[in-house]
């Protein structure tokens, strides 16, 4: 390589390094102008500084004469034989790999049905205790649409001080609820939410603590937090973490959950040790490195997604670490709150079997359970969001009602 190409790479690198900051990537390429976490910008930072240096030390007289040194060494050692088949066979397993994936890709494009988001929709931010945290003290517009123009909801999330759905409050006892998108409210307004509904027909002042893609290991994180506590303000009172099979997932940390969520892996990680006492081990990336990067190589795999193929299969004993979970999550909450804690199997998946294993091991271990059967038997028409699948208003007006009389007998 000449002299002249030395000079030209490495001012190729420094362009690179100096052109592709983080401001710049964030206008070109994020849809509202904003990366997504904070570290995006350190990354992408940290990946400027490296292409300047790099670009500089090619330039230098020194570092090229190395690389000749090194790029005569790798045309010797190309020139053998076995070490050409050897490379002969990579370049046809990955073309073999890319065809695959290439026809998969537009199987998928075609079997999908195209949703299409509008309006300011990021209502999260990542925590680092957490996991993930209500972005504070905003009002938000989440829409959307089929590719065809179809509504599938257009709904307002209010959001208050600590990132909870916004509710009014009393100076009742409180009741905090724990969840996912189903607690939450997806595709709800803030007039249909769980919460809104039970500020109205029970004597609690309601703290809505779901957020969509969070589980059980969430309510525990948010819990062990020491400032957790504070932001309520109250003892005594009730709080109901409202369970539904997909939460096992996000306890294990499965492929399921990086090819759902962008940073899946940055969810809290319990396990069991040797006595089967629960410990937090930071988030799947840091607990488990190599499972999590496996993880997330194989979510964006064409194929993968086809098939809907999900790792690991599911096993008794993560229905029962998610159970530990729950138990340690009840613990702390008596500790700090001195309140009832129950656990309500959504009954929409009140029969999974999942649900059912969980539900075996909470009567085995006598914490209170809340279960109800819905009205309909079309679940899908009656009590789900058509086109997305989350709890319709109907759905928690009706829940609200079940879960109000149990907590206050006298309204039956």
């Amino acid at each position: 390589m000449r002299e002249k190409s030395f000079k030209i790479i490495g001012w190729i690198l420094i362009v690179i390094g100096l052109f592709f900051n983080p401001f710049v990537v964030e206008w070109l390429f994020s849809p509202d102008g904003k990366l997504d976490f904070i570290w995006k910008y350190f990354e992408i930072a940290i990946f400027n500084v490296v292409l300047i240096i790099v670009g500089i030390s090619i330039m230098k007289i020194k570092t090229r004469r190395k690389i000749k040194v090194i790029l005569r060494k790798i045309r010797k050692l190309l020139s053998n034989k076995n070490i050409q088949n050897i490379f002969l066979l990579i370049m046809i397993i990955i073309l073999t790999i890319l065809i695959i994936e290439t026809t998969f890709y537009f199987l998928n494009k075609e079997s999908e049905t195209k949703r299409i988001i509008k309006g300011n929709h990021k209502y999260i931010q990542f925590d680092q205790e957490r996991g993930y945290k209500g972005i504070p003290n905003i009002t938000t517009n989440r829409a959307i649409y089929f590719s065809n123009g179809t509504t599938i909801y257009n709904v307002t999330y209010s959001i208050d001080e600590f990132g909870r759905r916004k509710n009014k409050h009393t100076e009742e006892p409180p009741l905090i609820l724990f969840g996912g998108s189903y607690t939450f409210g997806e595709g709800v307004e803030d007039n249909e939410t769980l919460n809104y509904h039970l500020t109205n027909l029970t004597n609690y002042d309601l703290y809505n603590y779901g957020l969509p893609g969070t589980g059980t290991q969430h309510m525990l994180a948010l819990l062990e937090d020491d400032n957790f506590a504070e932001e309520i303000n109250k003892t005594g009172g009730k709080a109901i973490y409202i369970f539904i099979p997909n939460h096992i997932r996000r306890v294990i940390g499965n492929l399921y959950i990086h090819k759902k969520w962008y940073a899946g892996w940055t969810f809290p990680y319990y396990k069991l040790d040797k006595n089967l006492k629960l410990e937090r081990k930071g988030n799947f990336k840091t607990g488990k490195p190599i499972t999590t990067t496996i993880y997330q190589i194989l979510a964006r795999s064409q194929l993968i997604k086809y098939y809907k193929i999900d790792l690991p299969k599911h096993k008794e004993k993560h229905t029962y670490l998610t159970y530990k979970i729950i138990e340690k999550s009840k613990e702390i909450y008596e500790e700090k709150f001195n309140g009832t804690f129950y656990v309500l199997i959504h009954p929409i998946h009140n029969d999974n079997i999942k649900s059912l294993e969980l539900k075996e091991l909470l009567q085995e271990n006598n914490i209170n359970i809340l279960e109800y059967n819905l009205t309909h038997t079309n679940i899908r028409k009656e009590y789900k969001i058509k086109g997305d699948g989350h709890p319709n208003a109907k759905s928690n007006k009706e829940l609200a009602k079940n879960i109000a009389e149990s907590l206050n007998p006298s309204l039956k």
